[in-house]
């Protein structure tokens, strides 16, 4: 059973994988984890501010069941499909698409070593 708060936020945010929660924002996504957890919310000041969940937290102290704010956030994601047939032919394509945003927020799932954070 979860006992934190920490704990509370990494339950609900796992019984809700795949689906919708809210408007499919990232936002309402970690507002009801929180709140589910007795939790309070994020506060902003303008519309183009990031949004405040709490005390800042240095990299190196952060745990799992953390908000993160991503600031103007690149990710590129990277597929590769290989094709063998029985007769030893095939083919590969590969794709890659570039997404730019301006916020993002994420609930850290797992710390793992050399700084890498798992959400």
């Amino acid at each position: 059973m979860a006992d934190t708060i920490y704990e509370k936020v990494l339950a609900w945010a796992h019984g809700k994988l795949r689906q919708q929660v809210g408007r499919g924002e990232c936002w309402d996504f970690v507002d009801q984890a929180l709140r589910s957890a007795g939790a309070r919310s994020s506060t902003t000041v303008g519309p183009n501010d990031d949004y405040v969940w709490g005390k800042p937290v240095r990299i190196n102290e952060v745990a799992p069941g953390d908000v993160l704010q991503f600031r103007n956030w690149i990710v590129t994601t990277k597929t590769e499909i290989v094709v063998r047939f029985a007769d030893g032919t095939g083919y590969r394509e590969t794709d890659e698409v570039v997404a730019r945003r301006p916020h993002h927020t994420a609930i850290v799932k797992h710390v793992g070593g050399g700084g890498v954070l798992q959400v």
